[in-house]
């Protein structure tokens, strides 16, 4: 993945809690770059999100991925209708930021779909 020129790597892996999502890098060591400019990190989260449940992460006209990414200060990016995860009908959020950032957008959406599905 590139983000301003510079290659970031990243990775997905299972770990869900229930809510259908599978999210990648928490807990775990995560690639990260420095943007040279402030000597900052930022680091790449993938998040596996079923197709159905995608519109819970955008809500009525962006409004919720524009909270979410205000509450969390990562950038939030998913992929194309029709652009899955390998082998599922999973879309790939990808969350970019600060290390704390990427945990804490990684847990809101999370709780925002498993909202979702729980009719909450």
């Amino acid at each position: 993945m590139s983000l301003g020129g510079a290659h970031m790597g990243s990775e997905i892996l299972p770990g869900g809690g229930g809510s259908g999502v599978e999210m990648s890098g928490i807990g775990r060591s995560m690639s990260g770059l420095s943007d040279g400019s402030r000597g900052a990190q930022e680091h790449c989260v993938h998040v596996a999100v079923p197709d159905t449940d995608v519109g819970a992460i955008f809500g009525r006209g962006g409004q919720t991925m524009n909270e979410l990414q205000q509450i969390s200060g990562a950038r939030i990016k998913v992929s194309q209708r029709g652009d899955y995860l390998p082998g599922t009908e999973n879309r790939i959020v990808t969350i970019v930021g600060s290390l704390e950032a990427c945990q804490t957008c990684s847990w809101l959406v999370q709780q925002r779909v498993g909202q979702v599905r729980g009719g909450g």
